[in-house]
């Protein structure tokens, strides 16, 4: 995953990312019904209800507006049944997306949304990774 963010996201505030390998059939169809804040707010519920990996598993981010941001390779297996995004922004909207399971990703964050592209996959050589 390759991340980049507008130097005035966010109303120039921090932007909240989560990114779920959700493994439960049942749990994705949940998740997909809910707006990004209404993740956010029930995000620790969720982690608690669902504990195991082989449900949910949650890597979460936050950037500022402008940051330089390295790659993230997210460890795939097993391999979810969806891959889900969620963006914690003032602004209204759902700010989720699913995501290509095992697909690299550019993931743009803009002043009030974000937006994904697809992507050549990264290597070390052409992205710096994160460790996840």
């Amino acid at each position: 995953m390759r991340t980049d963010i507008t130097p005035t996201a966010n109303q120039n505030q921090p932007v909240a990312v989560d990114v779920l390998l959700v493994r439960n059939k049942d749990l994705i169809k949940q998740l997909m019904a809910l707006s990004a804040a209404d993740w956010f707010e029930k995000r620790a519920q969720f982690t608690r209800d669902y504990p195991g990996a082989n449900d949910l598993v949650v890597y979460h981010r936050e950037w500022v507006p402008g940051q330089i941001i390295p790659c993230s390779n997210l460890p795939l297996r097993p391999m979810p049944r969806a891959t889900i995004l969620f963006a914690n922004y003032f602004s209204k909207g759902d700010h989720r997306a699913r995501l290509v399971n095992g697909k690299s990703a550019a993931i743009h964050l803009m002043d009030e949304d974000f937006e994904i592209m697809p992507m050549a996959n990264c290597s070390k050589t052409s992205c710096p990774v994160e460790a996840p």
